[in-house]
């Protein structure tokens, strides 16, 4: 919808096509004062732009690009009876969502290899059991010391990309849930950083672990960037670029990080390294940046 001043946010999402209908009342239209719209009258469009809004503006549900999202009001859900609708800008997935005590069940319908549940963590939140596909249930637990919205509250095993339907039920207290994530992408899967924060010393390399996850059809290329932080070009490797390609049903790899000796007293420093593709079907997992912090050796009494 456009008009001025109307701004309409939603979710960063990748398109082939973008389809603009203009909807015309003929009636609207005026001539010297008479209602007469020209016969075979059409709207003209001097310029379409699609625009990526900058970080921090667009509205983020937490989803790695290329993701599907499900918020719970798709249909896609089926809710028993006592689900109770929440709302407001702090639900990350549509800003909604649904609360409900013991005994409120739900299903959802997917197609893909892997689903994520995103959910509230609260005190007075509890377990509930989930199943795939009417399989062994597995208990989940969603109590948490303070209260945190758009959390993980269940991630299912790597699954036959396919048609699946998820159902979770409370067992003890509340339960509150938001939507889902879902792999969706062929049985290709998500290729991440295992750990999101490493610590190295000076002059040292390291081995971080790439993962695939949500299935490994296909051979996947990534790049591994090091990119500068508070550390600079005499800190580390800055030229330590790799191309990993993970071969069909291979789900681990690894990259190297390299540091160099600095014999300033700078105190500890970081750089971090970054996961991108260009493959149309990759799909780059939660952790795409790692934090690499250097140990200072005169810091820390070597040297």
């Amino acid at each position: 919808t456009i008009g001025a001043k109307r701004l309409v946010r939603s979710a960063p999402v990748k398109a082939q096509y973008v389809k603009i209908t203009v909807a015309t009342d003929t009636s609207a239209y005026t001539y010297n004062g008479a209602n007469t719209a020209p016969k075979g009258s059409v709207p003209m469009l001097a310029e379409v732009g699609i625009y990526k809004a900058a970080e921090g503006f667009s509205l983020g549900s937490g989803a790695p690009d290329g993701m599907e999202v499900i918020d719970e009001r798709d249909p896609a859900f089926t809710f028993s009876s006592g689900w109770n609708d929440e709302s407001g800008p702090q639900f990350p997935i549509e800003q909604t969502g649904k609360w409900c005590n013991a005994g409120a069940s739900f299903t959802v319908k997917f197609t893909g290899s892997k689903i994520y549940l995103v959910g509230t963590t609260d005190p007075n939140h509890g377990k509930a059991n989930v199943s795939i596909d009417g399989g062994t249930a597995t208990s989940i637990d969603t109590y948490a010391v303070s209260r945190s919205l758009g959390q993980t509250i269940y991630t299912s095993p790597d699954l036959e990309h396919g048609e699946h339907t998820l159902t979770l039920t409370a067992t003890t207290k509340a339960i509150g849930i938001d939507g889902a994530y879902v792999i969706n992408n062929g049985g290709v899967g998500m290729i991440g950083i295992e750990n999101a924060k490493y610590t190295m010393n000076e002059d040292e390399t390291m081995e971080i672990n790439l993962v695939r996850v949500g299935g490994s059809k296909g051979s996947v290329t990534v790049l591994v960037s090091p990119n500068p932080g508070s550390a600079v070009q005499g800190d580390y490797d800055t030229e330590l670029i790799q191309e990993i390609t993970f071969a069909e049903g291979e789900t681990q790899k690894t990259a190297q990080v390299r540091t160099k000796r600095n014999t300033n007293a700078t105190g500890d420093q970081y750089f971090t390294v970054e996961l991108s593709s260009d493959m149309a079907d990759v799909i780059l997992g939660f952790n795409t940046v790692a934090r690499i912090t250097i140990l200072d050796t005169e810091t820390h009494g070597g040297g």
